[in-house]
C-alpha cells in the first residue's frame, strides 16, 4: 500500500526547530536525531509541572525470570545535550509518510469490545481496516494504570504493518472517545527502521484526526511535554526476548497528577500530557478521569485482503503456548482514586478473530497475567529454544 510524504509532519518539525530554541542536536547509534531544548521552552509561560513521587518497581512473580529491558540512551558513551535541556526526537524524513491511522485507524474501543463480546465472546471476523487485537478490558472509573510487558521483536511482512503491546485508558462520556496509550511498537513506516521502540499516543477526537493538540504518536505533534533528560517517547529498546530464555520486560505507568497525565517508563517519570488537552468539562472527559482501562496486543496488516494477515503479535506464538514462549503482560493495575491507590485490574478478555490471534489468562502460578499472540495465517518467525 503506497504512502505519500506527510508534508504536515515535516512543517511541524521545521516550526518546532524555530519555536523551541534548539541548542544542540545529537544522533544516537541507531540513527535517531535528537533536538535538545531548554526544558522550560516547551511551555509559553516557562512553567514545567512537577512529577508525582517516585514509585516502586513492580514486585516480581516468583516463577518469572524477568529482567528490565535496557534502552538505547542507557548505552555507554552516548552523547547528551547541555545541562537543563531535554531531548525531542525528530521524525526521520524517509519515515514522514502518511500513516494508516490518519485515514482509517480503528484502535481498541471499550464500548465496541463490550458489544462484540456480548454477541460473540470468541471473536471471529477479519477486520477490513486491518487491525487485530487481543484485549483484557475493564469498565471502571480510574486515574491511571500500570503494567509489566514482555519485550519481543515481532516480524512484520510489509513496512506499513505494525505490531504492538500496550495499555490504554479511555473516556467517552463526551461522548467522543478520548484515549491515552503507551507500550512498545515495531513499525518501519513510522520510525524508518526495523527496531523496537517505546511509544506514547493520545487522541482527543476518537482517532479521527492527528494534529497539534489533537492527537498523535510521541512528539509528532504538540501535546507531549518532555521532562526527563535521558528517556523520551520513541526511544529504541536495546534488549528483546528470544523464545526460551529469561524475559526482558518493560515497566510502564500513566498517572493523573496535579492536572497532568504523567508517564513512567522503567521507573522514571519521563514526561506528561496536560489534561487540558482533553477539554474542560469536569466529569466528562479525560481532563479529570478515565472510565475504561485495557491491556492488549495489537497488529495491523496493510494487505488489501486483511484476512491474509501475517504480522506476529508478540513472539507470534499463540497464547495457549504460554510462558516463556508467548508474549505477556502481568501485574496489570488501575489507579482507583486521585491520591494514587492501585488495585488489580479484573477485566474481560476479547479478540477480534481468535482463529488468527488469541488471548487468555495465565494459569497458576501466573495469576494476574495475560498471554496473547499469533501470526495470522503465517508462521512464527522466531526460533524456539528449550527453556533452561
Amino acid at each position: 500500500m503506497p504512502r505519500s510524504i506527510d508534508h504536515e509532519v515535516i512543517r511541524y518539525h521545521e516550526e518546532r526547530l524555530k519555536r523551541l530554541r534548539v541548542v544542540a542536536t545529537t544522533r544516537t547509534p541507531s540513527g535517531q536525531i535528537l533536538d535538545w531544548v531548554p526544558i522550560e521552552s516547551q511551555d509559553p509561560n516557562g512553567t514545567i509541572a512537577t512529577p508525582p513521587p517516585a514509585t516502586r518497581h513492580r514486585t516480581k512473580v516468583a516463577s518469572a525470570t524477568g529482567m528490565l529491558a535496557t534502552l538505547e540512551t542507557h548505552s555507554p558513551g552516548i552523547e547528551h545535550g547541555p545541562e537543563g535541556t531535554v531531548p525531542l526526537r525528530r521524525r526521520r524524513v524517509p519515515a514522514t509518510k502518511k500513516l494508516h491511522h490518519t485515514s482509517h485507524k480503528r484502535k481498541v474501543d471499550g464500548r465496541r469490545i463490550r458489544q462484540q463480546f456480548e454477541s460473540s465472546p470468541s471473536g471471529g471476523f477479519a477486520d477490513p481496516a486491518g487491525y487485530y487485537h487481543g484485549t483484557m478490558g475493564q469498565s471502571t472509573t480510574c486515574y491511571g494504570c500500570e503494567s509489566v510487558l514482555a519485550v519481543w521483536d515481532p516480524w512484520c511482512e510489509l513496512s506499513a504493518d505494525h505490531s504492538i503491546s500496550q495499555f490504554g485508558i479511555q473516556n467517552y462520556d463526551n461522548p467522543q472517545l478520548q484515549s491515552l496509550e503507551a507500550g512498545w511498537i515495531h513499525c518501519k513506516d513510522q520510525f524508518g527502521d526495523d527496531l523496537l521502540h517505546c511509544f506514547t499516543y493520545y487522541t482527543t477526537n476518537g482517532y479521527s484526526k492527528d494534529g497539534n493538540d489533537l492527537g498523535g504518536y510521541d512528539t509528532d505533534y504538540t501535546g507531549w511535554v518532555q521532562y526527563d533528560a535521558n528517556i523520551y517517547p520513541g526511544v529504541v529498546i536495546n534488549a528483546v526476548d528470544w523464545i526460551g530464555i529469561p524475559s526482558y520486560e518493560l515497566e510502564i505507568k500513566y498517572q493523573l497528577y496535579q492536572g497532568n497525565w504523567w508517564f513512567e517508563l522503567q521507573g522514571t517519570w519521563i514526561g506528561y500530557y496536560p489534561s487540558s488537552l482533553f477539554g474542560s468539562q469536569a466529569g466528562k472527559t479525560l481532563n479529570d478521569h478515565a472510565e475504561w482501562c485495557g491491556f492488549w496486543g495489537e497488529v495491523y496488516s496493510a494487505l488489501s485482503d486483511t484476512s491474509q494477515t501475517t504480522p506476529s503479535m508478540g513472539s507470534g506464538q499463540r497464547a495457549e503456548v504460554g510462558f516463556p514462549f508467548t508474549a505477556y503482560q502481568r501485574n496489570m493495575q488501575t489507579q482507583t482514586n486521585s491520591t494514587g491507590s492501585m488495585a488489580d485490574s479484573l477485566g474481560t478478555l476479547s479478540t477480534d478473530s481468535s482463529t488468527l490471534y488469541d488471548i487468555q489468562f495465565g494459569a497458576e502460578p501466573f495469576s494476574q497475567w495475560i498471554f496473547f499472540g499469533g501470526s495470522g495465517i503465517g508462521s512464527p518467525h522466531v526460533i524456539a529454544y528449550p527453556f533452561p
